[in-house]
């Protein structure tokens, strides 16, 4: 994990991109058959990430743990060539400040991989969920 300015992943699912407003950003290429067995089947040496360290082990990675055991439940249904998404778009507060963290992934038809990304943002920098199109407040709940 490098401090850079960068806001660029190496991996991750392809339709989730890191912008402006991203202070963390997370991607991986994950085995779909360790996911589905109650892993996380991260290929270490395909994952990247960028942004303070401290958010990132604080804020974002109990966020992707989280989006795991929701995919894993969908995932169930599908195969490792298809080319659905599993979305999080979580609302969390981390000492006083809150952040919005978007995660998705998809197996991308890869027959094997599961691609996820995960992007932490300032929660007054981004303005929509996008999961429902409402305006985002500290009262809406996105954890449904």
């Amino acid at each position: 994990m490098t401090d850079t300015v960068e806001r660029k992943l190496a991996y991750g699912h392809h339709r989730l991109l890191p912008d402006e407003h991203t202070i963390v950003g997370w991607g991986a290429r994950a085995i779909f058959a360790e996911v589905m067995e109650g892993g996380q089947g991260i290929v270490y040496d395909r994952q990247d990430a960028f942004g303070p360290k401290d958010l990132f082990e604080a804020v974002l990675s109990p966020a992707i743990d989280r989006w795991f055991t929701t995919a894993r439940t969908k995932l169930r249904s599908w195969d490792s060539g298809s080319d659905e998404v599993v979305t999080e778009d979580l609302l969390l507060e981390h000492d006083g400040t809150w952040y919005r963290a978007l995660i998705k992934g998809s197996p991308q038809k890869s027959f094997g991989y599961l691609y996820v990304t995960a992007l932490l943002s300032d929660h007054d920098a981004v303005k929509t969920c996008t999961a429902c199109g409402l305006p985002l407040d500290s009262n809406h709940d996105l954890t449904d």
